[in-house]
Order: structure tokens, then sequence, then C-alpha cells
């Protein structure tokens, strides 16, 4: 049973010696390398991990209920563990009705920062897409935004936000996230280009297919694009 905590910083820091104790250095060694050496680890399982973090959410969703998302959320983004962020990610998706407009300020600086595929691809490719399902308006301008941005990892937030729509798919949009990026030569480009395709292939595979016969995609992005297809 957890105690009962006067404030979120407490919750955090009890939460923070949790996870040390329950810590492995070499799956931590493991992790890390996993992950290209970006990031250390406390070395806990995914199932372990969320076992652990299930005790912490309530008590951390009633203070985001007194209006302290965005405070928790970063505060949890700062710890150098990456457990932390995917902890930070579970949280923000389990506190959506909470979410206002303002809240695509919070979601960007998220991809922005600490920025690899396995947090952006969650934030990208579901948080980002369940925000503009609960605020439409403000769709349009920010997907503009991310499509030309310097940054990558918001061009392939921008490119995959769409991956749970299924039918609900505005392909016109579709398009103009995934076209100013066909000449890319980067990994993450041409991945979330074919990913993005082939998701909406479940939907419309002869769709996907005339667009694929119709844009210079680079071969990576074809491949995936087409992977769920049957051959005519």
């Amino acid at each position: 049973m957890i105690t009962s905590y006067t404030s979120f910083e407490d919750c955090l820091h009890a939460l923070n010696l949790h996870f040390k104790k329950m810590g492995n250095a070499t799956l931590a060694e493991g992790m890390a390398v996993y992950m290209k050496s970006q990031f250390v680890y406390f070395g806990i399982p995914a199932p372990v991990r969320k076992n652990i973090f299930a005790e912490y959410k309530p008590t951390l969703i009633s203070f985001i209920k007194q209006g302290h998302l965005e405070a928790i959320i970063l505060l949890m983004w700062e710890y150098d563990e990456r457990e932390w962020q995917y902890c930070a990610v579970e949280l923000l998706l389990a506190c959506k009705k909470y979410w206002t407009t303002g809240t695509i300020e919070l979601i960007e600086r998220l991809i922005l920062s600490k920025s690899w595929w396995d947090t952006v691809d969650h934030l990208g490719g579901k948080i980002t897409g369940l925000f503009f399902n609960q605020f439409p308006r403000e769709r349009q301008a920010r997907i503009k935004s991310w499509i030309h941005h310097s940054n990558m990892w918001l061009n392939r937030s921008a490119i995959i936000h769409q991956l749970t729509y299924k039918e609900k798919t505005n392909v016109d949009l579709l398009l103009a996230c995934i076209t100013p990026h066909i000449h890319s030569k980067e990994f993450f480009h041409r991945k979330a280009i074919g990913w993005a395709l082939r998701q909406y292939s479940r939907t419309d595979p002869e769709k996907v297919k005339d667009i694929v016969n119709s844009i210079p995609l680079s071969p990576l992005s074809k491949k995936e694009a087409l992977r769920l297809i049957q051959p005519s």
C-alpha cells in the first residue's frame, strides 16, 4: 500500500527510490547498448516497471486532477533514467481526459527533448493522433508547422500522427506530410513514410498502391508501404 503524499514531488521521489531498489546493472547496460548508449537505465524490465508505476499512478493522477499535469510530466522528463520517460508517456496517455488545447505545446516539447524513436513513436504516433481527435481545430496549423520544421522528430510525428485513424485518415494531409521528405536520406523519415502508408494499406490497399506508383519513394519506404499488400 502506497503512503499518502502531500505533494507530487514527494510521490515522484518515492517512486525514484523504488526504481533504484529494483534496478539491475546488467540489464541497464544491455538496455543502454540497445539504444546506442544515448540514455542510462535503471535496468528494470518493462512488465516490472509498469507494475511498480501502477502503484504510484493513482496518486499522481489525483494531483493531475488539481491542475498539475504539465508540471508532473516535465519533472518526470527531467530524470536521467530512460524508464522515467516511458512512465511519463504512459501517464500522459492515461490522463487524456485532462488535456486542454494547450497540451499540444507540452507534447511538442517532449518530442523535441531526449528524442529517440522509443518515445517519439508513442508521442507522435498515438498521443498526437488522440489529441487532434479531441481538438481537431488545432491540427492543421500544428501539423503544417511540423511538416516543414527543421527537426526530424517533428517531421516524423507529422507523418505518423494518423496511424490509428483507419478510414478517418485524411489522405490529402498524409500526402502533404510525406511529400516534402520523399528525397530525404534520413532513415527515420524513410521508415516513417513506409510505416504510415503500410498502416493505411490495412484500410485501403488500392489507394496505397496508387500512391506508391505515383511518388518516387525510397526503396525502404516503398518496401515498408507494400509489406501487407498481396502482389497482383
